[in-house]
């Protein structure tokens, strides 16, 4: 999918992207809308969901009300077999004024960091989740970088395991958005991008406590690209409740490490492309998010994600007809993965991917085959999936 058709279907949620758009003068009131509808049949379920994201931008002063609503998420609200509890749910909602001296933004947005890893916003075409925090959130430039502090009143996301925890975080970065990076790459320039992030979390009530400490580095080249992202953690509950009335009253402790890397050979709209992804997902339990999607069987569909393990994910691309409305490529992915504790073999998958994308319409037909190191000489688990998606 070209970028173009990429920036029509999602819209990024980090602490970098937050007010770009506020510094297009406007001298009336203007609303703008973007989305789109999709629909995904597989051999173990048919799901749909409709996505809205809506902006709302004041004139002369650089001030915007956002939102993100989705109709009939049938995968995450519901069995495919009921009906939605809440046809139409609000999943983001928020202000950002852009100041003299910086950005400052309120209400409930989503979380995004570096490639996704540990907090993910959930705003690609086939993602599944709704990550969102109850934030306040200031971001100013300073000395060529990002500088951002949040405050977090209550979040909906996997990285954190209680409800209605209390997160501060502190964040700097170096960004540069899809636009300069293309226009930099087609000058036959590279860009480097990195950034960090310190987070600490609490919630009274549970006695939770945890420090979350990550930073990323990314290189663009003219004709590569590589990506690194790695985060620690470590969690303390001074007690837990085993059972209702039940409570152990010592202090558990966890570690957890966790690393992705990401690298491909080729210009995102060339003819060929291919890199190696791994990743390291260890300590005490370290989860990768359920976003950050590595292959289509074994993590995604079996263990729901990356965790415990390590991966090697060689990948190419080819790409047979490209022109400014018609893109048709094909992917392919081999995942070979293990468990950390063991060092045993976890198994083996092929996914190939067909893709076809006219303007606004994207068809893909995904397939998947796993060869478990427990059944290694059996037939292997197989996946067949159809993603249909129109945007506007």
């Amino acid at each position: 999918m070209n970028a173009a058709l990429l920036a029509l279907f999602m819209q990024a949620t980090g602490f970098n992207q937050s007010g770009q758009d506020l510094f297009i003068p406007r001298e009336r009131p203007e609303l703008d809308a973007s989305g789109y509808a999709r629909t995904r049949a597989d051999n173990i379920r048919v799901d749909m969901r409709a996505r809205a994201d809506v902006a709302a931008y004041a004139p002369i002063v650089p001030v915007a009300v956002k939102a993100r609503f989705d109709v009939l998420d049938t995968r995450v609200d519901t069995l495919p077999r009921d009906p939605p509890r809440d046809p139409i749910k609000t999943r983001r909602a928020w202000g950002e004024v852009l100041l003299p001296f910086g950005l400052l933004a309120a209400g409930r947005m989503g979380t995004h960091w570096g490639l996704g890893m540990l907090a993910n916003g959930g705003d690609c075409l086939d993602c599944d989740s709704v990550d969102s925090a109850d934030r306040v959130l200031f971001v100013a430039p300073f000395a060529g970088h990002l500088w951002a502090g949040a405050w977090d009143f209550a979040s909906n996301d996997e990285r954190t395991p209680v409800p209605r925890a209390r997160t501060l975080t502190f964040a700097a970065s170096r960004w540069y958005g899809d636009e300069s990076r293309e226009r930099c790459r087609a000058a036959g320039k590279t860009t480097v991008e990195y950034g960090a992030f310190g987070a600490r979390q609490d919630q009274r009530e549970s006695g939770f406590h945890s420090v979350i400490v990550d930073g990323w580095v990314g290189v663009t080249f003219p004709w590569a690209r590589i990506a690194v992202e790695a985060a620690w953690i470590d969690a303390r509950f001074d007690r837990l409740e085993l059972a209702p009335g039940i409570l152990f009253r010592r202090p558990v402790v966890a570690r957890q490490i966790g690393a992705a890397v990401e690298t491909e050979i080729g210009a995102p709209d060339g003819v060929f492309g291919a890199g190696v992804d791994g990743g390291h997902a260890g300590g005490d339990g370290f989860r990768f998010h359920s976003d950050y999607r590595i292959d289509r069987i074994l993590f995604r569909e079996l263990a729901g994600t990356v965790s415990d393990a390590a991966y090697v994910r060689p990948h190419a691309r080819v790409r047979f007809v490209k022109t400014d409305a018609v893109d048709l490529s094909l992917t392919t992915a081999v995942v070979a993965s293990a468990d950390v504790r063991t060092h045993a073999w976890l198994g083996l998958e092929v996914d190939p991917s067909l893709t076809f994308s006219f303007r606004a319409f994207v068809a893909a037909l995904d397939y998947g085959a796993l060869f478990l190191r427990a059944k290694v000489d059996d037939d292997p688990v197989q996946l067949v999936r159809l993603r249909l998606a129109i945007g506007f």
